[in-house]
C-alpha cells in the first residue's frame, strides 16, 4: 500500500514496503523523485538497514556466527507497519522476527518517519535496540532524483556545497564496490562545486567524506533546486546507471566491506554501536525549491 502527505508546497508518497519514497511532486507540479524504470534502476529510494553496499563473498559474521547480508540490507524488502499518519507526517516501523534473526541476530526496532515542514521533507530514522546485548548496524539513505528536473541535459546540472573547504573521496576497488582504505583530494570547481557528468558514473558510484553538511542540486541558469542537508552522516555518495535521468545523493552513515576481507560486524569501525535499550537517531531533510 502507498500512504500520502502533503501541504501547499509538497505531496509526498511513501509505500509501506521498505518505507520507500515513490514520489515528491513540488508547489509546481513537478515530479522530483526518479520513477523507479526498471531498465536502469526499479528502486526509487530504498531504506539501507542493517548494512551499507555489499559484504566480500557474503562473508560475514557476528562475534563469529555466521550471518547473511544481502546488498543494503533487508529492511528495503520488508513491509512495514504504519504507526501514525497526519496530513504532514508519517511514521512505518519494522521489527525483527524469525527470518532476520536468521541472518542478524539482533532484536531491533527501527522507526522511519516523514514530515512535512513548508517546502522541506524530513526523514527520521529512530532505531532502537531491542535486546540485551550491544548491536552494530549500518544505516544510510539512498533516494534518486529525477535529473534533469528543470529542463536541458543531465551534463546541465550540478552539485554545489554550503561552502568552500576541501572535500575527499573513499578509495574503493576497481569495480567500485569494496574499499581499499584511504581517501584522496576530491577535485572541486570553484572550492564547492562540481559538474554532472554521465561518464563519471561508467564504473559507479563515489563517496565524500570530510565535506559540509548540506549540498544543493542545481541546473546552470536556473532558480529551481533540490537542497540536502545530512548533519551527522560522515559519508555522502553519488550514484547513477549510465544512460539514465537521475542522480541518487545517498547520506551514509557507515561502509561496505573492504575488499579481499570477510566482514566481523564487532570489529567493523564505522558501524554504529547501539547500546541495549538504546535510540540512535539519524535524519536528514530535502528541500525542494
Amino acid at each position: 500500500m502507498v500512504y500520502t502527505i502533503k501541504n501547499h508546497r509538497l505531496t509526498v508518497t511513501i509505500s509501506e514496503i521498505g518505507a520507500e519514497l515513490q514520489s515528491i511532486v513540488d508547489e509546481w507540479g513537478s515530479e522530483r523523485l526518479w520513477n523507479g524504470d526498471p531498465a536502469f534502476w526499479g528502486e526509487r529510494a530504498p531504506v539501507l538497514f542493517p548494512f551499507c553496499g555489499r559484504v566480500w563473498n557474503g562473508k560475514i559474521t557476528a562475534k563469529g556466527v555466521p550471518c547473511k547480508m544481502d546488498l543494503h540490507g533487508f529492511f528495503r524488502c520488508r513491509t512495514c507497519e504504519v504507526e501514525q499518519l497526519s496530513n504532514t507526517e508519517i511514521a512505518f516501523t519494522q521489527v525483527e522476527d524469525d527470518a532476520t534473526l536468521a541472518d542478524y541476530p539482533f532484536r531491533f526496532r527501527v522507526r522511519i518517519v516523514y514530515r512535512l515542514e513548508e517546502n522541506r521533507l524530513f526523514v527520521r530514522a529512530e532505531i532502537t535496540n531491542t535486546g540485551n546485548g550491544v548491536m552494530p548496524y549500518g544505516y544510510g539513505a539512498h533516494p534518486g532524483f529525477k535529473t534533469p528536473f528543470d529542463g536541458g541535459s543531465f551534463e546541465d546540472y550540478y552539485i554545489q556545497f554550503s561552502q568552500k573547504q576541501e572535500v575527499r573521496s573513499l578509495c574503493f576497488d576497481e569495480n567500485n564496490c569494496f574499499l581499499i582504505g584511504g581517501s584522496r583530494p576530491f577535485p572541486l570547481e570553484e572550492g564547492n562545486r562540481f559538474g554532472l557528468r554521465d561518464a563519471d558514473f561508467e564504473t559507479g558510484s563515489f563517496f565524500l567524506c570530510e565535506m559540509p553538511g548540506e549540498a544543493t542540486l542545481k541546473r546552470n541558469g536556473s532558480s529551481h533546486y533540490l537542497t540536502f542537508r545530512y548533519e551527522g552522516f560522515p559519508y555522502l555518495g553519488f550514484w547513477k546507471v549510465p544512460g539514465a535521468n537521475y542522480i541518487c545523493v545517498e547520506p551514509w552513515r557507515s561502509l561496505p566491506a573492504h575488499s579481499g576481507e570477510n566482514t566481523e560486524l564487532f570489529e567493523k569501525d564505522d558501524l554504529v554501536r547501539a547500546e541495549a535499550g538504546e535510540t540512535v537517531i539519524h535524519e536528514y531533510s530535502i528541500e525542494v525549491g
